[in-house]
């Protein structure tokens, strides 16, 4: 007889598809798929094996294919449907998107398994960027806002408030911040934290600041950045084989790409490559079947991860941390692993529409 273990590990090979389909196959093998430790065993392979993942293309409607075939793209049907369908990609972690429509709900969702959970509604802003993220203490997804808050005295800094709101949670709270700019594009999560590029003046320079939002704390922190060999440049940060990355555009110098290869230590930051301007060479009339005449492109990984919530958590107060009861199971060990989007954010300078 085959041993369960056994049976859960070859399982766990598999894409998601195929998986929801040997759902159907008995109760056993739909109780195996939907335990949460085969789930992270499946995740966890994804993610050591860099395999298993979507190619989402980004315009008015999200369309997307597998990556490891790049067959036709099929157009992507969305939660939040609204009165243009519009919606944008605020982040993605471990399979889940965080995505909001024209009229500002706000959803996590697994487009593999067809999963959501939508979001209190917030309400409209005057300006604000968004991350999303793992929180691996409490294993817990965290959707961040960092709202611009309306400037009464032009001479005073410019003040800003986070909000967080969690999966389990499903309500928005406010935490404290220590920034007095606002960055220009949504956090990218890597090791346990969300980060954002913020912009300080000194003088005639302008200086470039990466602060990190540790999930599990809630707090920020400034992260080391490089030695770099100019002092004015365009800065933009992005994930790379689950590590943090820089991209310095020195204008029409060059490009350089630095790896974050220990998080949070400074002297791991590591060159990848530098590329000269002359030497960037553009191509068009990309296309593949069911593709859009223009995009913007996300990595999406294939997962299983749940978004069931506890409904009692949902429509209580708020009233600070809730406690975790963790229940081992005998002869097994619960698992959480995590993992940022492999994506590579480049610079804006050379960044261009593919078109047929």
């Amino acid at each position: 007889m085959v041993s369960h273990d056994l049976i859960a590990d070859i399982l766990s090979r598999l894409p998601v598809k195929h998986l929801l389909c040997l759902r159907t196959v008995s109760k056993l093998w739909r109780s195996l798929i939907d335990d949460p430790d085969f789930i992270n065993l499946h995740l966890s392979r994804s993610l050591r094996t860099r395999t298993n993942h979507t190619l989402i293309l980004k315009n008015t409607d999200l369309h997307a294919t597998d990556l490891s075939s790049l067959a036709p793209f099929a157009k992507l049907e969305h939660p939040l449907m609204s009165y243009n369908h519009g919606v944008e990609i605020l982040g993605s972690c471990n399979g889940l998107l965080c995505i909001r429509n024209i009229v500002e709900d706000m959803a996590i969702w697994n487009p593999s398994t067809r999963k959501y959970q939508v979001l209190p509604y917030l309400g409209s802003c005057r300006g604000y960027v968004c991350g999303f993220g793992h929180d691996p203490i409490k294993d817990d997804y965290k959707v961040v806002k960092i709202i611009q808050l309306d400037r009464v005295d032009a001479a005073k800094p410019l003040e800003t408030e986070v909000k967080v709101c969690s999966l389990k949670r499903n309500r928005w709270r406010k935490i404290q911040g220590i920034l007095s700019s606002f960055p220009r594009a949504n956090g990218v999560f890597a090791g346990g934290a969300l980060h954002w590029v913020f912009t300080q003046k000194i003088d005639l320079l302008v200086k470039n600041l990466i602060f990190a939002l540790d999930l599990a704390a809630e707090s920020f922190n400034e992260v080391p950045q490089p030695e770099y060999k100019d002092d004015i440049f365009q800065l933009n940060i992005g994930v790379l084989g689950g590590c943090l990355c820089v991209v310095a555009n020195h204008r029409d110098a060059r490009v350089d790409l630095w790896v974050m290869k220990e998080y949070g230590v400074k002297e791991s930051w590591t060159v990848l490559f530098s590329l000269a301007r002359e030497d960037v060479h553009k191509s068009d009339d990309v296309w593949a079947p069911g593709m859009p005449p223009s995009y913007e492109t996300e990595i999406c990984l294939q997962s299983l991860v749940s978004l069931n919530v506890d409904k009692r958590q949902q429509n209580g107060d708020d009233n600070g941390d809730v406690k975790k009861i963790q229940v081992k199971k005998k002869g097994k060990r619960m698992l959480h692993w995590s993992s940022g989007t492999e994506v590579l954010a480049t610079s804006p300078s050379f960044s261009y529409c593919l078109r047929r």
